[in-house]
């Protein structure tokens, strides 16, 4: 994800319009860094490949790192709210709690399906 002012401001107004931009970006995300990031924290975690409903589940996981530092973005330049000055410890700290939280998070999915 790019961390920037143009790009996010850019990004809301194309899903507002419905541009094809959006799509195409998110379907190559989902492809090259969701499901890398997924398949990573499995084989770390010895957890087997996911059902299904467990492979939706763990997208959503996925999501609400994306969606936490993305939201950070619309904070400062959409909305222009006060946001830490330093953006990568920012992102890093988000990164941390996510791969902290993922073990533990990744198993109760599978209970849960």
């Amino acid at each position: 994800m790019i961390l920037q002012s143009d790009w996010i401001r850019i990004f809301i107004f194309a899903g507002l319009t419905r541009q094809a931009i959006n799509d195409r970006y998110l379907a190559d995300l989902r492809a090259r860094v969701f499901d890398v990031v997924l398949q990573e924290l499995r084989f770390e975690h010895g957890l087997a490949e996911p059902t299904a409903q467990q492979y939706e589940d763990e997208i959503e996981f996925v999501w609400g790192l994306h969606a936490a530092i993305f939201y950070v973005g619309v904070r400062k330049w959409v909305y222009g709210l006060p946001v830490p000055e330093d953006l990568d410890r920012l992102v890093a700290q988000k990164l941390d709690a996510f791969l902290a939280s993922a073990p533990r998070a990744l198993k109760n999915l599978r209970k849960t399906t």
